[in-house]
């Protein structure tokens, strides 16, 4: 684990690429979960191990994990209630130049049921887009989201025509 934070009330974590954030079928080690139970056996306690979010497999970055159920209570309404800035950075095909916010609904694919995609059945999803640099035919940037829905930066970059390179 690369802790970055460990207090009384809370864990910071820098999750690895490739590593899966719970534990889940199929996915039963190797898990940021097993690694925390581990590190942490007193997280047994709290709910979900004390993890308030999660990054997928592929995307490394900071998970804020609770060290009691209090605190996680505390932290998850604090998530609910939109007090976090969630902030990625991704390297995509093509050029964006200028700010763009991506208001598009996402739920599952119509056909695909694994994936997911905009779909205007979906749930609300907006993602705020400021590009950091271009490069040939690709650009760095930075992207917030003011919602969190599952492959919401893939999915919007992907509909705009800027699929995440990676």
């Amino acid at each position: 684990l690369d802790i970055i934070d460990d207090t009384e009330d809370y864990i910071i974590v820098n999750k690895s690429s490739g590593m899966v954030t719970h534990i889940a079928p199929g996915n039963y080690k190797d898990t940021l979960q097993n690694a925390l139970y581990f590190k942490y056996p007193e997280l047994s306690k709290v709910p979900r191990t004390g993890i308030i979010h999660r990054l997928d497999k592929d995307t490394s970055g900071v998970i804020v994990v609770a060290r009691s159920s209090d605190y996680h209570n505390y932290l998850t309404a604090q998530l609910h209630d939109k007090k976090f800035d969630k902030v990625y950075h991704a390297i995509t095909t093509g050029s964006i130049c200028q700010k763009i916010e991506i208001n598009e609904k996402i739920g599952r694919h119509p056909v695909n049921r694994k994936k997911m995609s905009v779909n205007q059945k979906g749930k609300d999803a907006i993602s705020i887009i400021t590009p950091i640099d271009n490069y040939y035919n690709s650009s760095h940037l930075k992207i917030k989201i003011i919602t969190g829905r599952t492959h919401q930066i893939r999915v919007h970059l992907s509909h705009h025509g800027n699929p995440i390179i990676g």
